[in-house]
């Protein structure tokens, strides 16, 4: 399962978020999460909470819309054209559009065009203010149709940053009191 939030971008914000500061998606899904992990577990996995965590951890996720891991994903149409994925169609009018098809590009073709390649280069591909942020390894920039705006193209913060970095923040606080809580009892229960 997975909670996802509406598509938008700097220049068209999603219904409900007022200003690209406000946090109401944040606090949808800090309550969401709260709810998740108070629950016992053999609970439903939610997709967002566990990459995030995965990646506070140092792990590696699976999901493209945080870490900086490459990308490795691409749309093949059904009419044969070569396509960013289809969330990109989010952000403005033929944004998926590489101008290249099956019959005259090899995938080797597709790999450098500007719209695959920078989803491929991890951090020289993002924002100034999300390589210098101390959740870029967790966030990595948020979901790349999200980050669109007329004047940077998609090098921008995702439209939530607001929202990811107070959830991040929360998800960090909660499992980490969890961990120690756990850690001092077990220290406890061995010196008895």
């Amino acid at each position: 399962m997975d909670f996802l939030e509406p598509h938008g971008a700097w220049n068209k914000l999603p219904a409900g978020k007022n200003t690209p500061d406000d946090t109401n998606y944040g606090d949808w899904l800090i309550a969401l999460f709260d709810y998740w992990y108070d629950t016992p577990r053999g609970k439903l996995p939610v997709r967002k909470f566990e990459e995030i965590i995965e990646h506070l951890f140092g792990g590696r996720g699976s999901l493209e819309s945080f870490g900086i891991e490459p990308v490795n994903l691409m749309t093949i149409a059904a009419d044969g054209a070569y396509e960013s994925v289809d969330c990109v169609k989010a952000a403005h009018p033929a944004a998926e559009y590489l101008g290249m098809d099956v019959f005259h590009n090899s995938l080797d073709d597709v790999l450098t065009h500007p719209m695959i390649s920078s989803r491929q280069t991890g951090l020289s591909a993002l924002a100034d203010k999300c390589v210098q942020c101390d959740l870029v390894h967790i966030c990595g920039g948020g979901y790349f149709a999200h980050r669109y705006s007329p004047e940077n193209g998609f090098r921008n913060p995702t439209i939530y940053c607001a929202d990811y970095a107070k959830l991040i923040r929360h998800i960090d606080s909660r499992v980490k009191r969890t961990l120690k809580k756990n850690a001092v009892s077990h220290f406890a229960g061995a010196q008895n």
